[in-house]
């Protein structure tokens, strides 16, 4: 049974862009802890909070702990949610779901594995659960770049026309950006 502890943030960016489902079918359980659900605003009318609310209160695949963080250091550094998912996945003796770079720091620090968003989407790539990714228009290719940096993508894109770097060569190129930057 794959089991995977998460905090908010990819959890916020699938449920946005409509691609929840990918953590359901990579996962059998998805454990969040309280201060994390909190974090979602299930009862506020955001985007994605409808698919969010129904995979926590109605599909239950994805389950809400509590967790103490009475006596943890860990709340001198970061935010309740990415201390109570570190607490929860140490105790747990799981994976644990984070992006933010302090917050990826903390759990390495505690011995935990970690995984990130560009994990989660060459996962669901592999299951064969999207197709394709890579285009400007992709939502889950803004979930790394927001509109703000599509500038930077398009230079680095266009590097590789003046390096003469083969479109073909370019999804395993991307996937090695993934894994050593993203990852």
């Amino acid at each position: 049974m794959k089991i995977i502890v998460s905090d908010a943030g990819l959890l916020i960016g699938l449920a946005k862009i409509g691609y929840l489902y990918l953590l359901e079918e990579i996962f059998d359980e998805v454990l969040i802890p309280r201060a994390v659900c909190d974090e979602l605003k299930l009862s506020d009318n955001r985007p994605g909070s409808k698919l969010l609310n129904r995979a926590i209160n109605y599909d239950k695949w994805i389950k809400v702990h509590k967790v103490d963080t009475l006596n943890s250091k860990l709340m001198l550094i970061l935010d309740r949610g990415e201390t109570e998912a570190i607490i929860l996945a140490k105790k747990r003796g799981l994976l644990v779901l984070i992006d933010k770079i302090r917050g990826r720091k903390a759990a390495k620090k505690e011995g935990l594995d970690i995984i990130g968003t560009g994990r989660i989407i060459i996962a669901a790539k592999q299951k064969g659960l999207i197709l394709f990714f890579a285009s400007r228009n992709s939502p889950l290719l803004q979930l790394f770049f927001p509109t703000t940096q599509w500038g930077i993508l398009d230079a680095i894109l266009s590097g590789f026309t003046l390096l003469r770097i083969s479109l073909k060569s370019l999804p395993y190129l991307f996937k090695y950006v993934l894994f050593r930057v993203l990852i």
